[in-house]
């Protein structure tokens, strides 16, 4: 055994040690701002006709905190409020801005994200703490209270963050595991005590245990019925995908990974713990496929970088052997000149960035 973690840190060292990982987390965030971020504070995706979302927005921001950038923080906010959010009039912000079929720039979809808004949020919130500044608190304020009249849903004596406002109106509501955050709930129920935010911590490890597939992955997306309380995926037609893992799904481990980071909770390391799967289908084939039927078979056998970036996590806290592989094979070989992989996955270069931030702990967060 003591050989074993032997050989253990010397890879971790020779492969992915932290004076490296460092110098490869400054050097992706500097290509990024220059090639996915526009001087207004736009972000681009790039694969999707230069659209941008609120969800690309609010990972910025939230570079940008880590980063301690603060020009680049309050230039992708502003942008963002003059933008996605005067558009709808409240404090959600539309998710999605681009050009329409006239040629015309502006909001293509005016409904909100509940992943994007929480997240926004909670940068907001890491910005006052980090600089001070008093509006960041008002303006995260307001984001709390639309979230919470407008995609938090009550079910029984639950409660759960709804996808949108736009679900409210479903019988049963369709529900996103990964949208779930269970580290910014604390930062939200010090800074709003009138509404329970941390049952949404109870409720996130409820949606985990009931909506995963048949061998524990997280589902893309899941149901709630409305009346009794019951979570349920789609796993009765071969065909659906709905309750699929896969490029949803694979958020939940940095989610969870950060709830562990920040608050060593045990449901948390318990979680990530009980995904073996990973580590198993890894040892076998040495690669781990982008996409994951319900039943456990891939739906596709292709890859993506944004996966393996999405899945260090859950990796590192099991097998610390296969986390250096992965690392080495599939993250820092796809490195090149500041971008990981595709040079217009902008999806990718930031779950690989935060998964590599969060592990090797370049970046520390102020508690409630």
């Amino acid at each position: 055994m003591i050989l074993v973690k032997a050989i253990i840190f010397f890879l971790m060292s020779y492969h992915c040690n932290q004076k490296d990982i460092q110098k490869i987390l400054k050097e992706s965030w500097k290509t990024y701002k220059v090639q996915f971020i526009q001087k207004d504070g736009r972000v681009l995706d790039k694969y999707n006709g230069n659209i941008t979302t609120s969800e690309g927005q609010a990972y910025a921001m939230f570079r940008a905190v880590l980063a301690n950038d603060k020009a680049t923080y309050y230039r992708v906010l502003n942008w963002t409020l003059v933008n996605l959010r005067e558009h709808r009039g409240d404090w959600l912000f539309a998710w999605k801005w681009g050009k329409d079929k006239s040629g015309n720039w502006g909001v293509l979809d005016s409904n909100s994200a509940g992943d994007a808004d929480q997240l926004i949020a909670f940068d907001l919130i890491l910005g006052y703490k980090k600089w001070h500044d008093d509006s960041l608190k008002a303006m995260a304020r307001r984001v709390l209270d639309d979230i919470w009249v407008k995609e938090v849903a009550k079910v029984g004596d639950w409660y759960y963050i709804l996808p949108g406002e736009w679900a409210r109106d479903m019988k049963d509501y369709k529900i996103n595991p990964s949208y779930f955050l269970p580290f910014a709930y604390p930062y939200f129920q010090k800074l709003d005590g009138t509404r329970p935010w941390d049952t949404l911590i109870v409720s996130t490890y409820r949606v985990l245990d009931k909506a995963s597939t048949w061998i524990g992955l997280p589902v893309n997306w899941a149901f709630v019925n409305s009346e009794t309380g019951e979570i349920y995926i789609v796993d009765d037609d071969p065909t659906d995908n709905t309750s699929d893992f896969g490029f949803d799904a694979v958020r939940v481990f940095q989610n969870v990974y950060l709830d562990y980071h920040l608050f060593k909770r045990k449901a948390a390391i318990s979680y990530l713990y009980s995904q073996k799967w990973l580590i198993s289908y890894w040892k076998a084939r040495e690669m781990i496929p982008a996409e994951v039927t319900v039943y456990g078979f891939p739906r596709k056998n292709f890859e993506a970088v944004s996966i393996y970036g999405g899945v260090l996590p859950a990796i590192y806290v099991i097998d610390k052997r296969a986390f250096v592989e992965i690392c080495k094979k599939k993250i820092l070989k796809a490195y090149k000149k500041g971008i990981f992989g595709d040079p217009k996955d902008y999806y990718a270069q930031n779950l690989v960035w935060f998964s590599l931030a969060l592990i090797f702990s370049s970046f520390t967060l102020p508690l409630p």
